[in-house]
């Protein structure tokens, strides 16, 4: 009985199997591998729309990192007393911003680079069941995904071209991911794109 939660036994021992998706127990023929549950999930490139969700997230997440780390700089710089005739040098005041801007623009860095390394996607690319991949369909190393982020920050001024390439190539790359050769998928419901 297939529904009865009966455990699968060996055919020449009794002894009882564990079911595992694509695993043939001893006795069985190709036949009975259709009767083993199928996917519902696919992929699909990733358009435009979840595309830019994922990045207002990614913006969102990033802006609540930042403005405590801001915040705590700001807190940190008093007000310095000169003295009659000396002036603080411009150096002096630009050194601080400079360390401010290289230590949140490595944190944007090692977010988008890391999490493409990591997790194939970012917190917002996950949400909307986003992946970035190689032809392949496997992760991408951590220099890869470095080479894209500097792309991707490269090519920002030309977004709208990145955005119309998206929207209305057949295979929906932005102008980073022709170059880092990536792609970017999104895990969908078989039954829902039948629906389309």
């Amino acid at each position: 009985w297939a529904n009865s939660g009966a455990m699968v036994r060996c055919a020449k021992c009794g002894q009882a199997l564990g079911e595992r998706p694509g695993m043939m127990v001893a006795g069985q023929t190709q036949s009975h591998k259709a009767d083993l549950p199928v996917s519902t999930k696919m992929a699909k490139p990733g358009g435009l729309l979840p595309r830019l969700i994922a990045l207002i997230v990614d913006s969102l997440i990033l802006l609540v990192i930042f403005l405590p780390i801001m915040a705590l700089w700001a807190a940190q710089l008093r007000p310095v007393k000169v003295e009659a005739g000396a002036s603080r040098s411009v150096l002096d005041t630009l050194s601080g911003s400079l360390s401010l801007q290289l230590t949140l623009l490595l944190l944007q860095v090692f977010y988008f680079a890391g999490s493409w390394t990591i997790m194939a996607a970012t917190p917002g690319q996950l949400l909307m069941s986003l992946r970035v991949t190689d032809a392949n369909a496997a992760g991408i190393g951590f220099l890869r995904a470095l080479f894209r982020y500097l792309l991707f920050a490269l090519f920002l001024v030309l977004a709208p071209v990145s955005a119309l390439a998206v929207a209305l190539g057949k295979q929906k790359r932005a102008l980073h991911d022709l170059l880092a050769q990536t792609y970017v998928i999104q895990i969908v419901d078989r039954d829902a794109v039948a629906l389309e």
